[in-house]
């Protein structure tokens, strides 16, 4: 792998770690995704609004790590699955 192919890859890693809560906060009131030990589904999208974290469904919860969502597909080159 060459050095920006391999710059890529370590940003692309560090952009989609989990983070935890007790060292790191997302910018308020951006979606992300968020895990939830304590639900029957430990696995939500949801946001911290800079006092508590919020589930997309309206509701707060107990949150001990999140992270950023990723990038949508690039229509473009995204592939059917009919047709590899």
């Amino acid at each position: 792998m060459n050095g920006a192919a391999m710059r890529d890859h370590l940003k692309l890693i560090e952009e989609t770690r989990w983070r935890d809560c007790s060292r790191e906060m997302p910018d308020a009131d951006t979606t992300v995704l968020i895990a939830c030990p304590d639900e029957n589904e430990p696995v939500w999208m949801g946001y911290w609004d800079g006092l508590a974290w919020w589930s997309v469904e309206g509701g707060t919860v107990k949150v001990s790590h999140w992270k950023h969502l990723p990038e949508p597909p690039n229509a473009g080159t995204q592939q059917r699955r009919d047709n590899p």
